[in-house]
């Protein structure tokens, strides 16, 4: 395969998927991974390189995941794009959690500590659109409204 540096370069940029770096020989890679760790500070890293950085992090694999009503999935197989669509039906009730029956021996994660883990470790830029309920929206301690209370003009506290 022959190297094509810039070329290669605005891939990643791009297309923000680290992943391609696993179609190179491994020393790209590590090359890439060295000079982001030996040249710049947690501070200056940009999304790309943390992505980058993140091929040496395993993403969470489970089996099943707790939390949400139903999942639908849809593929493109041209652009290699994954939709993933988790969805809820009904309001939290209290006992849910306990109707799922016994999870021992299956690997399982709720819904939203795998988001969680799959933002912090995944090689490939994920977009995730979340929409909350406006009866539910003011019940969640971590948010704060400015004025005109709606999505557009909320901000978050993490």
């Amino acid at each position: 395969m022959t190297l094509n540096f810039d070329a290669l370069c605005k891939k990643l940029k791009t297309e923000y998927d680290a992943t391609i770096l696993e179609k190179y020989p491994p020393f790209l890679k590590k090359l890439f991974i060295d000079t982001i760790k030996e040249h710049t500070t947690i501070k200056e890293r940009n999304p790309l390189s943390q992505l980058i950085l993140n091929l040496d992090k395993n993403p969470p694999e489970v089996d099943y995941l707790t939390g949400p009503a139903y999942i639908q999935k849809f593929e493109n197989k041209t652009s290699g794009k994954t939709i993933y669509l988790f969805g809820e039906i009904h309001p939290d009730v209290p006992g849910c959690e306990e109707q799922l029956g016994d999870l021992s021996g299956i690997k399982h994660m709720h819904v939203i500590d795998y988001f969680k883990e799959l933002i912090e470790t995944t090689p490939k830029f994920i977009d995730l659109f979340i929409e909350l309920g406006s009866s539910s929206i003011k019940d969640i301690p971590s948010l704060t409204f400015t004025e005109g209370q709606n999505l557009v003009t909320m901000k978050t506290e993490l």
